[in-house]
């Protein structure tokens, strides 16, 4: 009898199971998250780690239609020199936050620069264009947010460092972002600074 109830057990067993007792070289079982059950119960899946981990990372963007416009060149020291005026626009921020830490992030501006009234011997100004920026390093701030450095890519014109500090709000982050020119000295080396809101995507 005891061989009896042993022989139903064994007919009982999924098919994946018996081939694995017998040795079999065939093909193993779908995946589990591809399987469904053949008994109508629920059936657990190996992608449930994956999941959690993605749903760790969330998503923030925001944008900024202009910052204020700065000055500078002008009278320094025994020169005078022509005066311009820079603006950033249409910035866009994105972020991604990961386990409490900023993972990834890329800004995107034009740079507009423009005279400032007239100048004898003008140097020509620099046409708008494009600058991206890059995630360098971030640090957890005290208030829970971050401060984020970041590289400036090659074709960026003029180079400009940009540093953000991030600081939480109930619906993502305030970035409050300083951009300063770093490729030339003063009275040339404007910074800019902007407020971005950031929600989550």
């Amino acid at each position: 009898m005891r061989h009896r109830r042993l022989w139903f057990v064994l007919l009982g067993l999924a098919p994946a199971a018996l081939a694995l007792a017998c040795g079999s070289e065939t093909a193993g079982p779908a995946p589990l998250g591809n399987r469904t059950p053949r008994d109508g119960g629920t059936e657990l899946t190996i992608e449930a780690s994956t999941a959690d981990r993605e749903a760790d990372e969330v998503a923030f963007r925001g944008t900024l239609s202009s910052t204020a416009p700065v000055d500078f060149g002008g009278p320094y020291m025994d020169a005078n020199y022509c005066r311009y005026r820079v603006t950033l626009k249409n910035i866009e921020l994105d972020m991604v936050v990961a386990d409490g830490k900023l993972v990834g992030s890329t800004v995107k501006n034009q740079m507009a620069e423009e005279f400032v009234g007239t100048c004898g011997s003008q140097q020509p100004t620099i046409k708008t264009n494009l600058h991206t920026y890059a995630l360098s390093s971030a640090v957890t701030a005290t208030n829970g947010g971050f401060r984020a450095e970041y590289l400036y890519a090659s074709g960026n014109e003029p180079k400009a460092t940009l540093v953000i500090d991030l600081t939480p709000t109930t619906t993502g982050y305030t970035a409050a972002a300083t951009w300063h020119r770093n490729d030339i000295a003063k009275p040339f080396d404007w910074t800019v600074t902007g407020t971005i809101p950031l929600a989550r995507e």
